[in-house]
């Protein structure tokens, strides 16, 4: 048995990273060699695996289960969530309430039906299983890690419940405040950058209209520049980076900021050029990103205030 648990620790979250890249694979067979366009839900399903095989892909290299159970761990459930969802419309399980509010009314049904293998594997089933299998393998190697006294992750999460902290250094790590520097002056590059290509382009264009190139700035600079700095004032202060969580805030809130404003610099290019595309549903999930990203910011922030 010992000889089984060292080799789920070694080799699980390799194995994991397989499942994804499968996964992907399997979703451009279907749309690049078969033909199936894909519908709302099944993009939403894609992006939660793309960013699963990236984050995948860097925990096996480094052998780091805190980044499967912190990061990939929520997004198997997300997507097993939707899956599960998708699966249910396609066999005519939900009531007709929760069929409204869907988002696939534009393009290709959400409802309609590619493939049916011994009449109940279609392909939400097999993303369904494909997440869970995820899910299970990294639930698995974090059970047979509990045990081991030697280590980091359990010595980590031990001293995590007792003080709901990380280590406490006395002065805020420099490491942490140069991320933060980094990624406030990048949104500050990104901000000006944006507000200059929306005033040539369309002036190129001679577009006098509505677009969302126009508030592809205002994002950059108020919720990543404005923000970010408020971020580094409380690290200097109140060392906001101690607190559990905060990783988990930085890499969804960024990851949440930077889909809503590549969709709105793509939606504005398409009201610039005169076409439309249904593509709502990507701002959807960099919103519900960018609002985990705030919840655990502010539980971060809570953690600070208590401590002061």
């Amino acid at each position: 048995m010992e000889d089984f648990k060292q080799l789920v620790r070694q080799h699980a979250l390799t194995f994991a990273w397989a499942i994804s890249l499968i996964a992907i694979a399997g979703s451009f067979y279907f749309s690049e060699v078969m033909g199936f366009i894909p519908c709302v839900l099944c993009w939403h399903q894609r992006v939660a695996v793309y960013l699963i095989a990236i984050l995948l892909s860097v925990a096996a290299y480094k052998d780091n289960l805190r980044i499967a159970k912190v990061y990939v761990l929520p997004l198997a459930f997300l997507g097993s969530t939707i899956s599960l969802y998708h699966y249910a419309l396609q066999k005519k399980f939900l009531p007709e309430f929760l069929k409204s509010d869907t988002g696939c009314t534009i393009g290709v049904p959400c409802d309609g039906i590619y493939i049916q293998w011994l009449g109940f594997i279609t392909i939400p089933f097999l993303a369904l299983t494909a997440f869970m299998m995820i899910a299970i393998t990294i639930l698995t190697v974090m059970y047979f890690n509990k045990d081991r006294a030697d280590a980091p992750e359990s010595l980590e999460i031990s001293n995590n419940l007792e003080r709901n902290t990380k280590t406490e250094p006395s002065v805020p790590s420099f490491a942490i405040l140069r991320r933060l520097y980094i990624t406030c002056l990048g949104y500050m590059v990104l901000g000006l950058c944006s507000g200059l290509f929306y005033r040539e382009y369309t002036k190129f264009h001679n577009y006098y209209g509505d677009t969302n190139l126009s508030v592809m700035h205002t994002h950059a600079l108020t919720l990543g520049f404005l923000f970010f700095l408020i971020v580094i004032c409380l690290e200097v202060t109140i060392r906001i980076s101690r607190y559990k969580g905060f990783e988990a805030f930085f890499l969804y809130y960024n990851l949440g900021l930077i889909i809503t404003i590549l969709h709105l610099g793509w939606r504005g290019l398409l009201q610039i050029w005169g076409t439309t595309l249904n593509i709502a549903h990507v701002a959807g999930f960099g919103h519900f990103l960018l609002s985990i990203g705030l919840i655990m910011f502010f539980r971060c922030l809570w953690f600070a205030i208590k401590k002061t």
